[in-house]
């Protein structure tokens, strides 16, 4: 049952032998019961009634009782304060529905209904004692038996649950989770939040903006988002986990998106609900996520082949990013092979701006020559590869430049010249 206030209706059946009009207890009189003889007996769904064992002929001949669940107290939400006593069922009635006209909802083998109960519940302001702002179910079991049953022991049980006020909000009440700029993707994100009844949803709500005079929200999940919110139970009373896959920031700024959880009543078409509008049945967080400590770097130093000599400018800054240029000097007279690693984070740094100078005097161009086997590039290992196949009979200086830009933020690079001498 729903938490709100309502009148509820049961339909059962016993074998019409055994109503008021042949009940044993009635007539003073034993007789066989004759459960076993009526055809398709097997099929007959018994009734209901009182572990006590007692008889109210004002029932018409059945037995019943109420078993009290073990949170039958109620308390406005946000308090604790429960009520004394049941108060939250009244007039349990049964009444013999002979013959049946129509079907009764939800029922099966209607032909054997014999008789209708209904009883009133209130609604339903239970909340935790521990967690007085989270609501809660409750309930009691009502029994019954076959009349000419003289046993104290129950033919069924059926547990009337009614559930407790929709609630779903996170564990947590405070606005804002942030993800440190140690984060890495492989991890994820995970936050904890409460929601009763069906199984919630969490959507990616919306995502900052930011221009160089403002920032502002904008519907739709972040660029940096992979797939969708995943919300699984923990295995804990009503607690749900919902999981994030996001990429490092590599951005250099801090960055932020709305995440909204929703009860599994609430639905909507198009762009989601603001869970301002809904502060019982969702909740929203702001996820900002600090830039990431970027590491890049050349391991050129120990890792050149023979007769090359390393210079390493630190300091140099161009747009204002610092960053590294690693000079090498290569003997003319021989060929070189270059496997130099490469430490970072993020994604597989990049090798970019490739310019030669094949004749010296400065004059760059793209167009790979012929004394490189192939422009540089960054292997399945995270090396540099680079093959000087040709020794530099020439009267210049032969140079390659090129830079390694972080696979995640390419402002920040380390810039590789080599200088190949002539003989």
């Amino acid at each position: 049952m729903d938490h709100n206030a309502q009148t509820v209706t049961l339909y059962a059946g016993i074998p019409y032998a055994d109503t008021e009009s042949d009940n044993v207890f009635n007539q003073g009189q034993a007789q066989i019961p004759t459960i076993f003889t009526v055809p398709n007996a097997a099929t007959l769904p018994p009734y209901y009634f009182s572990v006590s064992n007692f008889q109210d002929s004002s029932l018409n001949g059945f037995d019943q009782s109420i078993i009290f669940g073990t949170n039958p107290g109620s308390g406005q939400i946000g308090t604790s304060t429960p009520d004394t006593g049941v108060p939250w069922w009244s007039n349990l009635t049964i009444v013999e529905d002979l013959p049946l006209i129509g079907t009764p909802p939800n029922v099966t083998f209607a032909n054997t209904v014999t008789h209708k109960i209904t009883f009133n519940l209130s609604e339903n302001f239970n909340v935790e004692s521990s967690d007085p702002d989270f609501p809660l179910d409750r309930t009691f079991s009502l029994q019954g038996k076959n009349p000419e049953n003289p046993t104290a022991i129950a033919d069924d049980t059926i547990n009337i649950i009614q559930r407790g006020q929709p609630r779903c909000v996170f564990n947590s009440s405070a606005s804002t989770y942030v993800i440190s700029s140690s984060y890495l993707a492989s991890n994820g994100v995970d936050l904890l939040f409460k929601a009763n009844g069906s199984t919630p949803l969490a959507v990616y709500r919306q995502t900052e903006t930011a221009t160089a005079f403002a920032s502002f929200y904008v519907p739709g999940a972040p660029g940096w988002a992979i797939g969708s919110p995943a919300v699984t139970s923990t295995g804990n009373s009503a607690e749900y986990n919902v999981h994030l896959n996001l990429e490092e920031n590599f951005s250099g700024d801090t960055r932020r998106f709305k995440l909204a959880i929703y009860h599994a009543t609430v639905s909507f078409t198009g762009q989601p609900t603001d869970p301002s509008t809904l502060p019982d049945t969702a909740d929203e967080v702001i996820v900002e996520q600090e830039p990431a400590n970027i590491v890049l770097q050349l391991n050129v130093s120990g890792n050149l082949p023979a007769q090359n000599f390393l210079n390493t400018i630190v300091g140099l800054v161009y747009n204002q990013v610092q960053y590294f240029d690693h000079q090498i000097f290569a003997s003319g007279s021989v060929t070189h092979s270059y496997s130099v690693p490469v430490t970072h984070n993020g994604p597989t740094p990049i090798v970019d701006d490739v310019e030669y100078d094949s004749g010296g005097g400065g004059n760059f161009t793209t167009t790979t020559p012929a004394w490189v086997n192939a422009d540089p590039t960054i292997n399945s290992s995270g090396n540099v590869i680079l093959n000087i196949n040709q020794t530099n009979t020439g009267s210049n200086p032969r140079v390659i430049r090129f830079k390694i830009k972080h696979g995640g933020n390419q402002s920040v690079y380390q810039q590789l010249t080599i200088i190949n001498t002539n003989v």
